[in-house]
């Protein structure tokens, strides 16, 4: 994540109402000729089941769960017993448009008493999906609106996810296929992934909701300390003299004697086989495990936490009526006001932002707030077992105070680029472009010339989230294609592999007869085309080799650049979030450490088996848990369902982590609660955070860290 999933577009024109609590008497019918609300399929009837798509599920009426009528629909999703995906696929009849209606909404329970995770999905007309994962603990029930990002205004509020309309119904706005088509809905489509055990759910009341205008829904919305002023939880923060009672409170539980274990001054364990000791971090692979060694020769296993900073910065301009109260510039609080380029909302050149998470802190610790946050910090995540500051942490600020850390760098920022089709973050850049080694050795010596000969140095990331697949049936093939869509005098990269397939192939004729084509001239091929429709699997199998010397091209050139200018420290990776073979092979030729994105709920030694082959260690660079009941209306990738489901998740996934042989860390994403009212460059505003915008820590989430991040070296074993 580091950054968000897709986020759509921009306005400027709010106008405000005054309570949140009246929010539903700004309901709106339909336009004429629009999508009319109400029920589509109550699953009153055998002829409703009759309607359904099911593969390896079924169906049937039931009494129980009702939740209107008289009968409910109860599926029971078989066991996969291999990468299959039981589901179900309801009709919609008539297209639904979701421009004129509310979204299409469903009530689902789940009956049995361990939790379950399906995906609930969109169709288009052309199948093309808007999904959102979603998680029943036990006998839970709920009821969910699918609608899409676009048509939510959230953009014109600033923030990604948004207060319900509807009381009772959690609001679903997830990943989209590009061009999706929300005037021509189909079907609403439900799905587990590869279940290793029949499930069951019940389904209900399956409808359109009506229209609803935000303009008149969020005047002061948003309280003088950055929070959801509507609503009350437990550790809200309601006056600023709050503050001195949570800080010393807080002083006294961190005082309070820990525990103490065998550890080296970098957080490795003594009382393993002590190892080599280089003077820097390594990796190694001894009685069947992965392992970070510290400088002194000691066994690590990585527990960091991404984004350590200050940066609660939030979008002022255009939608001021949003927040009770701001503080006038020249007020000691106006300190925290400030300027963004790339705003969600504002003008083309930018927009102010205010930043309450350092206005809590200057309220909580004084002028000195900077070096009392770093100490707080410090002690907070040394109590809570953590040992690495993770991606994107605010290095400068904890001075001399000493943790191991990783540093990271963007790689080719000039030159040519290749598109995949998923784009998400943007085109991949060329690594056959000279631009691209040129660029990325000036962005690498901006972080190798501060940290060459730094110890608690870990290594280095390079990128994040790099679109490394392309979309439809064959998403490994994403970079070959793209590349082929190029004109060869304006791409390094197709005129690498028309230099690939004409030492292959000699003539164009024997390419023609391998591929099934029927390019008149290799001029032909280095015009834009699109070979996508071939039935030939000689021609795939030369696109998937291409995808592999792309990112053979991509890794190597990396890896020497940054050993070139740091030859002690570890090339971390790239940060995958999107992957596929040939890619992970290339990568695991080449990095001291293969880094992966992995949002779930836990570390499935069967779904990450691929690693082994591959004889190289791995890192989780980014995983979280966010709920909704302490006032932030995102919980971010993986949802839990309280606070204390966050701490349990959090304590199962580092311990499933832990145990798998292959890795040796994992960093949570992130430090602080992102803010209510949205973060200034993408308006995420997810409860993902250890702390919260008032820099209060989450008690559950924090007694997880530390009872869990303690025993870490027994879970390893």
């Amino acid at each position: 994540m580091g950054n968000g999933r897709f986020w759509v577009g921009i306005s400027r024109s709010v106008a405000w109402a005054k309570t949140v609590a009246g929010l539903v008497g700004f309901l709106v019918g339909s336009s004429s000729g629009a999508t009319t609300p109400g029920l589509i399929n109550g699953f009153e009837t055998k002829l409703d089941i009759a309607k359904l798509h099911l593969v390896r599920a079924t169906a049937r009426m039931s009494s129980l769960d009702i939740s209107q009528g008289a009968s409910a629909l109860r599926i029971s999703f078989l066991t996969s017993g291999s990468r299959m995906f039981p589901a179900v696929t309801i009709p919609l009849g008539q297209p639904v448009d979701l421009t004129s209606c509310g979204g299409i909404a469903l009530d689902i329970k789940n009956p049995m008493p361990q939790p379950v995770l399906f995906t609930l999905n969109l169709l288009d007309g052309a199948n093309r999906k808007l999904v959102q994962e979603v998680t029943l603990s036990g006998g839970e029930s709920g009821s969910f609106r699918l609608t899409h990002p676009s048509l939510e205004q959230a953009s014109a509020v600033g923030m990604r996810h948004l207060p319900t309309p509807f009381p009772g119904v959690r609001t679903l706005v997830g990943w989209y296929d590009s061009g999706f088509d929300v005037t021509n809905v189909r079907n609403v489509n439900l799905f587990l992934r590869g279940p290793n055990s029949a499930s069951v759910l019940s389904l209900d009341n399956l409808r359109i909701l009506p229209s609803y205008d935000w303009n008149q829904a969020l005047a002061g919305a948003i309280d003088p300390f950055g929070q959801w002023a509507s609503e009350m939880w437990p550790g809200k923060l309601n006056s600023a003299s709050d503050f001195a009672a949570r800080n010393q409170a807080e002083i006294t539980n961190l005082s309070k004697p820990q525990v103490q274990t065998a550890l080296d001054s970098f957080g490795g364990s003594e009382n393993g086989s002590p190892r080599a000791a280089t003077g820097f971090f390594r990796t190694e692979n001894f009685n069947g495990k992965w392992w970070f060694i510290t400088p002194t020769g000691n066994p690590f296993f990585s527990l960091g936490i991404n984004n350590v900073s200050m940066d609660g910065a939030t979008v002022v301009t255009g939608r001021s009526d949003l927040f009770s109260q701001l503080p006038a510039p020249s007020d000691p609080l106006g300190q925290f006001y400030g300027w963004i380029n790339h705003p969600v909302l504002g003008p083309s050149a930018g927009a102010t932002t205010y930043d309450f998470y350092q206005a809590n802190l200057y309220r909580k610790y004084g002028s000195d707030y900077r070096s009392a946050w770093a100490q707080r910090t410090l002690q907070r995540l040394t109590t809570w077992g953590f040992n690495t500051l993770g991606n994107w942490s605010d290095l400068n600020s904890m001075g001399t105070r000493r943790m191991p850390f990783t540093a990271s760098a963007i790689s080719g920022t000039k030159g040519a680029s290749v598109s995949t089709g998923l784009d998400y973050w943007g085109p991949m850049p060329d690594p056959y472009d000279p631009l691209f080694a040129t660029s990325l050795a000036q962005n690498l010596h901006k972080v190798t010339d501060l940290y060459r000969n730094d110890p608690y140095c870990i290594g280095y990331f390079v990128d994040n989230e790099a679109n490394w697949i392309g979309t439809g049936s064959q998403p490994n093939l994403g970079i070959a294609v793209g590349t082929l869509k190029k004109q060869a005098s304006e791409s390094p990269a197709k005129q690498a592999f028309l230099s690939i397939l004409q030492a292959k192939y000699g003539t164009v004729q024997s390419l023609n007869a391998n591929w099934k084509t029927a390019f008149g001239s290799w001029s032909a091929l280095a015009s834009p085309v699109n070979v996508f429709g071939s039935n030939s699997a000689t021609l795939n199998q030369d696109l998937s080799n291409f995808v592999g010397s792309f990112a053979r091209q991509y890794f190597t050139t990396v890896k020497n650049e940054l050993k070139q200018q740091d030859p002690n420290h570890l090339y971390l990776g790239c940060r995958f979030s999107w992957h596929c073979p040939e890619v992970l092979k290339a990568a695991s030729e080449t990095c001291d450490v293969m880094s992966f994105n992995i949002y779930s709920r836990n570390i499935s030694s069967r779904d990450w088996s691929f690693l082994t082959p591959l004889n190289k260690p791995a890192l989780i660079s980014e995983f979280h848990f966010g709920a909704r009941d302490r006032g932030l209306f995102g919980a971010g990738l993986v949802e839990a369902d309280s606070q204390n489901g966050r701490a349990q998740l959090y304590q199962d996934y580092v311990q499933s982590a832990a145990r798998c042989p292959s890795f040796i860390g994992c960093h949570w994403f992130q430090y602080v609660d992102q803010p209510t009212s949205g973060r200034a460059f993408d308006g995420e505003n997810y409860n993902i955070g250890m702390v919260d915008i008032t820099d209060t820590a989450y008690p559950e989430l924090a007694q997880a860290c530390q009872s869990t991040n303690r025993r870490i070296y027994s879970f390893r074993g």
